[in-house]
């Protein structure tokens, strides 16, 4: 897939695929593209060539909000939530009625997340960063995605939350949810991860499984020893 912004090319000829639960993280430095790549799939930002594929499905003919219904759910870099809302408007505006009863899809999230059900009724905004984190990933998890896409979950937040939301996310993995993962914290994206990829400039210069790059002298040179 190609794209970019206006007459700027960001993404040049980039490929990969992520299996039916597969966790698959995308590595970089900023600059490389990697954001750049979650919007294309997640149809915040338009292909100029290629095409994003969920089974037969072509995603590229689907608006941005018709994807969820496809399966697929997003957190983007920076969590966004809506800070005026309560933790739990925030989960309510993201819930799509798939025929299962709202309680029960809020208690799911509570059960994974028990800070967010202790503050439930408290603004988003004035959650600590890691709390709004959690909460990006619940409002993003109550739509049951068989493909979460997520953006730096990792960004200006402490170690020990970032450890546990990497948990989360391999709890995720295991139960079938197949991830999309842009990240600078290659240590721990390459202990969770199956499958890595190296982004640089737009283009994907490095591939394969996670544990052989987390061994690659290339990948360790470049982003383990700043992680």
């Amino acid at each position: 897939m190609s794209a970019g912004y206006g007459r700027s090319a960001v993404l040049h000829g980039v490929s990969l695929a992520v299996e039916s639960g597969e966790f698959v993280v995308v590595l970089g430095s900023n600059g490389a593209g990697k954001s750049t790549l979650m919007q294309v799939v997640m149809g915040l930002l338009p292909l100029t060539g290629g095409s994003v594929r969920l089974g037969g499905v072509d995603l590229a003919a689907l608006p941005a909000h018709a994807r969820v219904r496809h399966r697929v759910a997003y957190v983007p870099e920076g969590r966004r939530v809506f800070p005026a809302l309560t933790v739990e408007e925030n989960l309510v505006a993201a819930w799509r009625p798939p025929g299962r009863d709202q309680a029960e899809a809020l208690d799911r999230q509570y059960a994974t997340f028990e800070r967010l059900r202790e503050r439930r009724h408290q603004l988003a905004g004035t959650l600590s960063g890691g709390e709004q984190q959690m909460l990006a990933l619940a409002r993003a998890l109550i739509s049951e995605p068989e493909l979460l896409v997520a953006d730096e979950i990792s960004l200006g937040l402490a170690p020990m939350v970032v450890e546990e939301l990497f948990e989360v996310f391999a709890d995720l993995n295991r139960a079938g949810t197949a991830i999309l993962l842009a990240e600078q914290s290659a240590v721990l994206a390459l202990e969770f991860a199956s499958t890595a990829h190296v982004m640089e400039t737009g283009r994907i210069t490095l591939s394969g499984a996670a544990a052989d790059l987390a061994d690659d002298p290339r990948v360790a040179d470049a982003y383990l020893r700043m992680s």
